[in-house]
């Protein structure tokens, strides 16, 4: 097993080579190699950092529109949260809940890499983020 610390230190490396366009999608384990110690590498490895990720294989823009993306939608339940009444307000409340979970389980681990989970985080966030009733 790769240490967590060493996997960081080698997506930075990464990320310092291709700062704008990163390695590309899903190019992470092709591109370890370059940057692992001999013997480390593991085409099925990742950051285990989402933010190490999308910065590695997508670039630091892609990164900032993720955060900020994330931090539009921490906004939105927050005032929805504070400005609604009851099930509308839980659920603003449950996003709240949703985005810390998943923000801090993201500096860990890379949570957008298993279908499953990553399908779970995205029908989670429609479903606290969604107006409560269709617009005309």
């Amino acid at each position: 097993t790769v240490p967590r610390r060493t996997l960081w230190n080698s997506a930075l490396a990464l990320i310092r080579e291709r700062p704008w366009s990163g390695v590309g999608p899903r190019r992470l384990g092709d591109s370890y190699p370059r940057t692992l110690p001999p013997g480390d590498n593991d085409p099925a490895l990742s950051a285990h950092s989402v933010n190490l990720e999308t910065a590695a294989c997508s670039g630091l823009p892609s990164l900032a529109a993720f955060l900020l993306f994330v931090a539009a939608m921490f906004a939105r339940c927050w005032r929805r949260a504070r400005g609604l009444e009851g099930e509308a307000r839980a659920r603003a409340a449950a996003g709240l809940g949703l985005l810390a979970a998943f923000g801090a389980h993201g500096l860990l681990d890379c949570f957008l890499n298993s279908q499953p989970v990553m399908g779970a985080f995205w029908l989670m966030l429609a479903w606290v983020t969604g107006d409560e009733e269709p617009r005309a």
